[in-house]
């Protein structure tokens, strides 16, 4: 969703919808928030004073003028437009997790790239940057890159439904379309419904069988619900239930609190903590917990190139790179570097530093 509000450019006096009646400055708290899609053809948006005393409201009105394609060709021109742009492909690195191939091309791929490139003379900043350089090579030179990723198809669509799809476009009579929708409608409605009834029948089954994690597992995975803005419960039963939540009511004092002498395994322990240095095992344990898809680092390096190989020469330099640390006390000047974004949290457009607050590191 886009907030057309912030987008289009308006005078200062078109901005503000709400003053507030203590300091008599004006807010924008009223926003318009369209598709991506549908934002191109938005030519202003700003808001008026003068039709607000018709309401009975403080608020000024805030409209949107927008410019649809008058016909359908022109309409078909955009989508085509639209379609016919495509992105660089980029590298695939759910291949990484799934296949194994690829998995074993990259372990041999490491394994030549690193044979005698890293030295145990070479410092922090130095071992750091031939990781880095050498993952980023290898996965480059073997992970294949994918073209923009299309449009995902439904679970339930079959090859007669997919021939109904075809055969409405070819048909050119109004009444002969709306009964090819219909037809449509009723054999994709019954997919889905014995689509759901399957995913239905499985979670069904794995209760039956007392399989707790396998049944919650498939009833998380598989759900009918869609986020959406609507309400489930209407606003009195919210309004009722967080007003008894949130209700003052009296707290017993626990008898830990009033008699801890009497419970002796609240006294504090003495615990052993490991100061050695971290040896492979433990960073195989650690690589396993990072979170796919992610990069932790400016290096813009992604987990997946570093869980899914068994190279032992990757490991022994992670090793290396963390024995240095652990003894010099210092960490690569690039772990010091960070992306923040900034934005800013009022509606004043002057340069002041303290209007701006940090939103992602």
């Amino acid at each position: 969703m886009k907030i057309m509000n912030s987008i289009c450019r308006s005078k200062r006096i078109h901005r503000g919808t709400w003053c507030h009646p203590g300091t008599k400055k004006w807010k924008r708290l009223d926003y318009i928030c369209t598709t991506p899609w549908l934002s191109k053809y938005v030519r202003q948006c700003r808001a008026y004073a003068g039709p607000s005393p018709l309401f009975d409201t403080d608020h000024r009105l805030v409209t949107m003028d927008i410019d649809f394609p008058a016909t359908k060709r022109t309409l078909k021109k955009e989508l085509s437009r639209k379609s016919s742009r495509s992105k660089e492909p980029k590298l695939d690195y759910t291949l990484l997790r799934t296949n194994p191939e690829i998995q074993e091309k990259l372990t041999v791929e490491l394994d030549k790239q690193l044979l005698n490139y890293i030295s145990e003379n070479d410092d922090v900043d130095t071992v750091n940057t031939k990781i880095v350089s050498t993952v980023k090579n290898a996965v480059e030179a073997v992970c294949p890159k994918s073209a923009e990723s299309k449009k995902k198809k439904e679970p339930w669509e079959d090859a007669k439904l997919k021939e109904m799809m075809s055969e409405l476009h070819s048909i050119k009579d109004q009444k002969l379309q709306r009964e090819m929708q219909k037809k449509i409608k009723k054999h994709r409605i019954k997919l889905k419904n014995n689509y759901f009834k399957e995913l239905a029948d499985n979670i069904n089954g794995a209760a039956e069988a007392r399989e707790v994690e396998k049944e919650f597992a498939l009833a998380k995975k598989f759900t009918t619900f869609k986020r959406s803005s609507r309400l489930a419960i209407s606003n009195e039963k919210l309004k009722t239930h967080f007003q008894d939540h949130f209700a003052s009511r009296p707290i017993p004092i626990p008898p830990e609190i009033e008699n801890p002498d009497q419970y002796p395994y609240l006294y504090d322990e003495q615990i052993e903590v490991n100061e050695s240095v971290p040896d492979e095992n433990e960073i195989q344990d650690v690589l396993k917990t990072f979170k796919n898809n992610k990069s932790s680092g400016t290096d813009k390096i992604k987990t997946e190139c570093l869980k899914y190989n068994k190279s032992q020469s990757l490991l022994s330099a992670v090793v290396l790179l963390m024995t240095l640390i652990w003894n010099t006390v210092t960490v690569p000047t690039e772990w010091l570097h960070a992306t923040i974004t900034c934005r800013k949290a009022f509606e004043n457009w002057q340069p002041i530093i303290e209007e701006y607050r940090l939103e992602q590191i």
